[in-house]
């Protein structure tokens, strides 16, 4: 299937995101059609019914659509940039003529369809790209520096990762992928040498919260600092001071650091209100707090009622836990 030129980019984007990293795409079924609108879209975009967009009802501006018609198995990346279908119609999303076109439904208007919506965004995507342009103009300068810095081992697997996506961009996507995801995962480093990384058993940190720490890499183009990890029960005990609670048991033994679901991080140049208010719409989240230093905790534990629990206790005091959700009023934990 032959697409414009200028929509290479999407594509490249939407294979890496939908094969490489498929675990962090969100399947739905739905209804869609196609629609024609005025002149201007709900983002500000001037309406264009050849460009290869859609409109939906709550999915963020820039958000990257997969769209495939069950009937016939035909697919087609979209981008969001409008609002709509009306709730009535009981349809989710709205094609413009030229994505319906593409995917085979304007003789019938309306069909069943598959949406897998990619976790990041059009401005997201494009950094990726300038991303990847910087490593490729710094491939002659990894390749000649590599021999020279083999006594830092850091400093020559940033080469490596550097050189090797360069070079693999003539390779299947999916490895690809893989290698640029090796490269987020290279931004995640520990604050200290005491910091672990990974859990007891010496495996890597859960999937979602790695997710995560890369996801964090990415919107804020900039290192995860992890300021604490995994902590045994011994040393989280010394966190809190060996303060015993009610029957016996201490401060902090129900936390998620000993069972391996959180972290502490930062990110140079980035306050700790904008990363702490980032964290609260992390869809793999349970818990986010704040403390007197300068990073956030963030941990995967399980949402109760579909609610994450957060806390501040920068106040010297412990101030009580809340509960967030989109569609929930704050309330006490």
């Amino acid at each position: 299937m032959l697409l414009p030129r200028e929509y290479t980019p999407a594509v490249i984007c939407i294979a890496l995101l939908l094969t490489a990293t498929a675990v962090q795409a969100r399947p739905h079924s739905d209804l869609a059609s196609f629609y024609s609108s005025g002149r201007v879209t709900a983002s500000g975009e001037r309406f264009d019914k050849t460009a290869l967009k859609a409109a939906h009802l709550t999915l963020p501006f820039g958000s990257i659509v997969k769209v495939v018609n069950k009937r016939n198995g035909k697919w087609v990346v979209v981008e969001i940039n409008d609002r709509g279908p009306a709730k009535w119609t009981k349809r989710t999303i709205d094609l413009t003529h030229g994505a319906a076109r593409v995917i085979g439904m304007v003789k019938r208007g309306v069909v069943p369809v598959r949406l897998e919506v990619a976790q990041v965004t059009r401005p997201q995507l494009n950094r990726a790209f300038a991303k990847l342009a910087r490593l490729m103009q710094e491939r002659e300068a990894a390749e000649a520096a590599l021999a020279e810095v083999t006594a830092d081992s850091t400093t020559a697997q940033q080469y490596q990762l550097a050189s090797a996506v360069a070079t693999e961009l003539t390779r299947p996507l999916a490895t690809v992928g893989n290698v640029f995801k090796a490269y987020v995962e290279s931004l995640v480093t520990p604050a200290g040498p005491h910091v672990r990384l990974t859990c007891p058993d010496g495996t890597p940190f859960p999937e979602p919260l790695r997710t995560v720490l890369r996801r964090a890499a990415w919107e804020f183009d900039g290192s995860v600092e992890v300021v604490s990890g995994y902590r045994s029960l011994a040393y989280n005990r010394a966190v809190y001071g060996n303060r015993r609670k009610a029957k016996g048991r201490y401060a902090g033994d129900a936390s998620q650091h000993v069972r391996c679901r959180a972290a502490d991080i930062r990110i140079v140049g980035v306050s700790t209100a904008k990363l702490h208010a980032w964290a609260l719409h992390q869809p793999e989240l349970g818990g986010v707090g704040r403390y007197r230093g300068d990073f956030v905790h963030v941990d995967i534990r399980p949402r109760r009622a579909g609610r994450i629990v957060t806390w501040d206790w920068r106040g010297g005091g412990r101030k009580f836990a809340r509960r967030h959700h989109q569609h929930q009023k704050h309330a006490r934990a």
